[in-house]
């Protein structure tokens, strides 16, 4: 009888795209391995997708220690055993021209599996296929971990939102170098005068800030006198060079104010 796959001449007919997934599907779901054994199944398995990595150009070919080998047959008569009941329950047509020749092997199937289809035969949940922003974990070395730790001492320094690329890119700048003394600089803060307290974007902008901060240049809290309430403006005791720039200007500006309010009322 002829089957699907072979044309009037009993020749090798014109596959469909993806048969070797469907016709495996089919053995599983008409439960062929019941009527013509698992070393059936394997041996059709086999057959059926170097058939596919041939491209369906014909029938394949094999000596029967080939199969036996990659099949793992130990003896002939395994290999004969499967491939006879694979021939004569329709799924596998097999031909050779003599003894000593090499075997000729395409896959068929069976008249009485045509009415099967190859869907699942458990129906199959598909989540969402909505496309969702990929997030790629980012790779943190062991010594930024522990430098992400909250650390002793620092609960006084006000602590950022959000860890923006920017900052990202400026703090592994800064990280890179073992001998940047950010620990022992965090453990002198919060520093504060007039109102003014560093930030983290400053603390991170460059190395030379930790360093700064550790050698004293800004300890003017420490020296910060109390003011009197006739002073125009808090005067903190530093010296010029220990006195940062914004604080200087706002010190001018205020002597300025000063002078001028004094020279109006003469």
């Amino acid at each position: 009888m002829r089957t699907p796959n072979q044309d009037s001449s009993g020749s090798y007919r014109r596959r469909e795209s993806f048969y070797a997934h469907k016709f495996t599907r089919l053995l599983f779901k008409s439960c062929a391995a019941q009527s013509i054994g698992r070393d059936s199944v394997l041996l059709l398995v086999h057959i059926v997708h170097t058939e596919d990595a041939a491209r369906y150009q014909g029938p394949v070919r094999f000596w029967n220690s080939q199969l036996n080998e990659v099949l793992g047959f130990n003896s002939p008569k395994l290999l004969n055993n499967a491939r006879a009941k694979a021939v004569a329950s329709g799924w596998l047509v097999y031909d050779r021209d003599h003894v000593r020749a090499v075997g000729h092997y395409f896959t068929t199937v069976p008249t009485s599996v045509q009415r099967f289809d190859d869907e699942p035969i458990e129906p199959v949940i598909i989540p969402s296929m909505e496309r969702k922003e990929e997030r790629v974990a980012e790779q943190i070395t062991t010594q930024e971990r522990n430098d992400s730790r909250p650390i002793k001492g620092t609960e006084g320094v006000k602590q950022i939102r959000l860890l923006t690329d920017d900052r990202k890119k400026k703090l592994r700048a800064r990280l890179r170098n073992p001998a940047w003394p950010w620990r022992d600089a965090l453990k002198k803060l919060p520093l504060a005068g007039d109102g003014w307290q560093p930030d983290f974007d400053w603390f991170i902008s460059n190395e030379g800030n930790a360093f700064k901060i550790l050698e004293g240049k800004y300890d003017w809290r420490a020296g910060k006198t109390q003011s009197s309430s006739s002073s125009p403006a808090p005067v903190a005791t530093v010296t010029p060079q220990q006195e940062p720039p914004h604080l200087k200007e706002k010190r001018e500006r205020d002597v300025r104010r000063a002078t001028e309010a004094a020279g109006g009322a003469a």
